[in-house]
């Protein structure tokens, strides 16, 4: 390490195919791998099968690296480390995984679905893998498949939420409301603070018409995220509905004070404008929708009436 100290002791024959020192490193991937080698502990190993083969702790430290650029939100050198890690091990399930994950950050969902795949063949035992391939699965609208794999992993543990959550929303994808409905709940019962879980929910129930349980799971959602802004022009638009317009109107401001440039709240501060008889107030708020969204037909729509 780069204080000299001995990171391992080897006992027995050991062939070593390819030397750190050999890797062709630019200088960032050099510093990383030997702060990561200075981290280890220096240990015995009795039997050389046991050791960790270079290419796997290089795919570690990629790993590390590709999950700090995450946190930091730069997903795209995050998914060229992970993508290194991949390189460096590739019959490393959680290598495949993270590339997965980073792909689907980054709106490649075709890419994230192969890795998953290799992921879950690298490791099939491993639920969170397979959780991710159903996940991807559901937003590529391969829903039997995604289904599948998604009533596996529950039947081998029941109590795992996101594994519920998204098979409710295959289910809604497959316009199957009444077992969306039962998946979803089960999410919810396994996570009480699974927001996502409560937010479509909440959409459901307020598509089936179900106002006031609509508002308790929205209302839910905005105690765990308060800063939420969808959440919140779901509950004007509840509010609307029961004639509060005044509730409606601050909500629909609530929202906009979060995110200036969010569409669906200027317009639904629009429809309550509109609602009260406000018509100057309404139009501009239409107006300030297609400024945020040219393409938004409601709000076109709704300027023609006026």
């Amino acid at each position: 390490d780069p204080d000299g100290n001995l990171n391992m002791i080897y006992k027995g024959p050991v062939k070593v195919d390819t030397l750190l020192a050999d890797v062709k490193l630019d200088e960032r991937d050099l510093v990383a791998r030997l702060h990561e080698s200075a981290a280890f502990p220096g240990r015995v190993i009795e039997d050389p099968a046991l050791m960790v083969p270079l290419s796997l702790e290089g795919s570690i430290v990629h790993l590390k690296i590709g999950r700090e650029l995450m946190e930091k939100g730069r997903m795209e050198d995050a998914l060229a480390e992970h993508l290194k890690a991949v390189e460096r091990a590739p019959q490393s399930p959680f290598a495949h995984n993270a590339a997965g994950v980073t792909f689907s950050a980054v709106g490649k969902i075709d890419k994230a679905i192969g890795h998953f795949r290799e992921a879950v063949r690298l490791d099939p035992e491993r639920v969170q893998f397979r959780v991710n391939l159903g996940q991807s699965l559901v937003a590529t609208g391969k829903l039997d498949e995604a289904k599948k794999i998604l009533e596996t992993v529950i039947a081998e543990v029941n109590n795992h939420s996101d594994a519920h959550f998204q098979l409710g929303l295959a289910k809604l994808r497959d316009n199957d409301n009444a077992g969306a409905r039962v998946s979803l709940e089960k999410a919810i019962e396994a996570n009480p603070k699974h927001g996502q879980a409560h937010f479509t929910l909440g959409g459901l129930l307020l598509k089936l018409g179900e106002m006031s349980e609509a508002r308790k799971h929205f209302q839910t959602t905005l105690n765990i995220e308060p800063r939420n802004p969808p959440v919140i022009i779901n509950l004007a638009y509840i509010a609307m509905r029961e004639q509060d317009l005044t509730g409606a109107e601050q909500l629909c401001k609530d929202a906009i004070a979060l995110d200036a440039g969010y569409a669906d709240a200027h317009y639904m501060l629009g429809v309550v404008y509109q609602a009260a008889g406000r018509t100057f107030e309404a139009r501009k708020s239409f107006e300030q929708t297609l400024e945020c969204d040219p393409t938004n037909t409601r709000a076109m729509e709704a300027l023609q009436r006026l």
